[in-house]
């Protein structure tokens, strides 16, 4: 068997018997939501400064149900600041908040993670896309 095919069954059976990807939980620190902190250094120019602010506290953002839907872009943005970049990806074109760096899947890549905001019809909040594990 080859190395990667090795690392592959490992991670497999890992898997199976952890029913986890034995990534370290990106948002373990978890913090409370504090508006003014995680806006803190969120220009977007520096928004990768705020990063270890944002991954800890994006947990309780999403648990307190802070972003309902409906609300006013400029609501949205009162409680996050503007947001990172106006559009993600293709995938999706809609304004997002860079959250952090975080593990996922099986062999723990890294990912870029960020709120994503579809904002609808008046310019109102219609759906939320969170970070990968919330």
């Amino acid at each position: 068997m080859g190395t990667r095919m090795t690392l592959h069954w490992i991670a497999g059976v890992a898997l199976l018997l952890t029913g986890s990807c034995g990534c370290p939980d990106a948002y373990r620190g978890s913090v409370a939501f504090d508006a003014a902190a995680w806006q803190g250094k969120a220009t977007a120019s520096d928004a990768r400064a705020a990063l270890p602010t944002r991954l800890q506290m994006v947990r309780s953002l999403h648990d307190q149900g802070l972003l309902r839907t409906g609300m006013t872009r400029t609501d949205v943005e009162a409680l996050l600041g503007p947001p990172s970049t106006s559009s993600w990806n293709h995938h999706y074109p809609h304004p997002a908040w860079y959250v952090g760096q975080v593990e996922s899947g099986v062999i723990c890549d890294i990912d870029s993670a960020a709120i994503i905001v579809d904002f609808g019809d008046g310019d109102r909040l219609r759906s939320v896309r969170w970070p990968p594990g919330l």
